[in-house]
């Protein structure tokens, strides 16, 4: 996962892998499927198909443009764990590597736009490294992609094993 953001590499790396799955999908249509719907993936188990799902690991690589995590969600990709490695300038992270010292208390408001707008795609919000609390004074839905998730609570594994540390 790359450091920074900004200079357009972690977008375009993006486009490129999910480039490259719509083109073995295109490429290999007996075997795959591309699933960007919970009725997809039914599809391609009764067509015994691999249902090829995409997500974005980061959102770092939309650099704060709701215009590229829509263009993302166009080519496809029907999830987004909002933060990675480190913070985003609207997102706190938990860290992979080690603690992140918080930056935003959770979201900034823009992180909340993020958000809101994911939920008006109907793209899942996937909280696995997120810092801190991320739910401010709205109701959205939330998953964890791994580890440990305490429902109702709204933090990462890292941050609810710290909570209840």
């Amino acid at each position: 996962m790359g450091k920074t953001e900004g200079d357009g590499a972690a977008l375009k790396k993006a486009i490129r892998r999910m480039d490259s799955v719509q083109e073995l999908v295109r490429k290999y249509p007996d075997g795959l499927l591309l699933a960007t719907t919970a009725a997809d993936i039914r599809r391609a188990s009764s067509e015994s198909k691999i249902a090829c799902l995409m997500g974005v690991e980061g959102g770092h690589i939309i650099e704060g443009e709701l215009a590229a995590l829509r263009a993302l969600f166009r080519l496809g990709a029907r999830y987004m764990t909002l933060t990675h490695s480190f913070n985003t300038a609207w997102a706190d992270s938990s860290g992979t590597g080690g603690a992140v010292d918080a930056e935003h208390e959770g979201l900034t408001g823009f992180g909340d736009e993020i958000v809101l707008e994911m939920n008006r795609l109907g793209m899942m919000v996937d909280v696995s490294q997120v810092g801190g609390c991320i739910v401010h004074n709205h109701d959205i839905r939330v998953f964890s992609n791994h580890g440990y998730f305490f429902l109702p609570s709204p933090f990462s594994r890292i941050a609810t094993r710290a909570l209840y540390s």
